[in-house]
């Protein structure tokens, strides 16, 4: 019997993959199942709150040569079980392992990756294609004439391509393109390719030692992704997890608000930032551009020669409280939370597969600001993350269930199910990407016509 791989055609790809999911499925307790129920797992908190880690302090090496990390308590219980395993073949009689085994002096190949690296990237390639193809075919360079030009014309880009992958790091997070590795809660033994299924099978589920290493990952509160069974996924819940928690004073409980963040409060300043250093980029690539448009907004009977200025945002921030009002009236009002509050709620609404006509918009926004100034600035993006958070379960970014992490979670079976390949490594997110998006431009392209 042939299993699954990405060269097969879409027919008996599917059929293939089905076969798998029924022969290796979820009933199996020492099995998670990431790219179905566990879609999220690691990626949001029990509040269903998109979440990342807090800080690098929270990062532990494993032993070996190559620098691999996870999160402290997950290091400690997978070089408690290399030890245990150690001890089995030199103890137990009959139990002998040989060089091929995969469980022969395991070594980690994948550990914690870097959410802010693979986001930036995303960032990049989203300011690489609307410089080289939408500014250009659109005839906007000689329109940009200073940072809230650029920001206006970036959001149409966006819209433009109906919002191909996600923009805002919450939605990144969410979505397929976001590794699960950057949880730190998972780590790999293996670096085969997640899309042969055969390979899986031989070298894994057939092998004559795999039943004593689910059973000894169990052991150490891991449990084992069943789309790639050399991945250890720490199940936080697990009683044989709970003493390593505890020894970083920590519980199943306090695991969230401990070590990870919500990506929600910072989404919105975050994305100012990008827009500001890309925009400065533009500016010190393009200085100077001509334009027909006078600065009271008139027409000129003949062009102007325009010296674009770049957004110094830290003389911004280094201005009294009382004068900033003063500075973005002249200048660039994209420096400010009023006017980046209401875009972020609009993107996290698109991004939800949700349109908002100007009507909503408006109320929203003024709704948004008076959380802002009568509240405060997190009750307001609280507010904003509440009404779009559920509306996850009709987004194509994410193209999976809506399915909120238990505090003890079981793994549920889910039979015969076929959901795409969730999380792509950082080196490939930017081809990926790019075809997402150029596939998205084509369409618009067509549509117009």
């Amino acid at each position: 019997m042939g299993f699954g791989n990405n060269e097969l055609g879409s027919r008996s790809l599917y059929g293939s993959r089905n076969i798998y999911q029924n022969l290796f499925n979820s009933n199996n307790p020492e099995y998670v199942d990431l790219r179905g129920k566990r879609l999220f797992y690691g990626k949001v908190d029990y509040d269903f709150d998109a979440v990342m880690l807090r800080n690098k302090s929270f990062l532990k090496n494993f032993k070996q040569k190559k620098i691999i990390s996870a999160l402290n308590f997950v290091v400690d219980a997978f070089e408690d079980m290399k030890t245990y395993i150690r001890t089995c073949e030199t103890r137990l009689p009959g139990f002998a392992l040989e060089p091929e085994d995969f469980i022969k002096d395991m070594k980690v190949k994948k550990g914690w990756e870097n959410l802010n690296e693979s986001y930036s990237e995303l960032i990049s390639v989203y300011d690489s294609i609307f410089h080289a193809d939408y500014v250009r075919k659109h005839g906007l360079d000689k329109k940009i004439t200073g940072l809230d030009d650029y920001v206006r014309h970036f959001m149409d880009f966006y819209n433009h391509i109906n919002g191909a992958s996600p923009l805002t790091r919450s939605g990144y997070v969410l979505s397929r393109f976001a590794p699960h590795n950057s949880s730190g809660l998972l780590l790999e033994i293996d670096d085969l390719d997640h899309s042969n299924d055969q390979d899986k099978v031989d070298k894994y589920y057939n092998n004559r030692h795999f039943g004593f290493y689910v059973k000894t990952a169990r052991k150490f509160g891991f449990l084992i992704d069943k789309n790639a069974p050399w991945r250890l996924v720490a199940n936080f819940g697990s009683p044989n997890m709970l003493k390593y928690l505890e020894k970083y004073d920590t519980s199943p409980e306090l695991l969230f608000e401990k070590y990870f963040a919500k990506t929600h409060l910072t989404d919105s300043e975050t994305l100012k930032r990008y827009m500001i250093y890309y925009y400065n980029n533009y500016v010190d690539r393009t200085p100077i551009t001509e334009t027909l448009v006078g600065p009271s907004g008139k027409l000129l009977c003949k062009k102007g020669v325009v010296i674009r200025k770049r957004a110094d945002f830290e003389y911004y921030m280094n201005l009294p409280e009382a004068q900033r009002a003063q500075h973005t009236q002249k200048h660039n009002f994209a420096f400010t939370d009023d006017y980046w509050y209401p875009q972020y709620y609009y993107l996290r609404m698109f991004e939800a597969g949700r349109k908002v006509d100007k009507h909503k918009f408006a109320r929203e926004s003024r709704k948004i600001a008076t959380l802002k100034k009568y509240v405060d600035s997190q009750e307001a993006l609280r507010y904003i993350n509440e009404e779009t958070k559920t509306t996850f379960r009709n987004s194509v970014i994410t193209a999976g269930p809506e399915t909120p992490i238990q505090k003890f979670p079981p793994p549920v079976a889910d039979p015969g199910r076929h959901i795409p390949q969730q999380g792509i490594t950082p080196p490939n997110i930017r081809r990926v990407v790019i075809d997402a998006i150029n596939s998205a431009l084509e369409e618009a392209e067509r549509q117009q016509y």
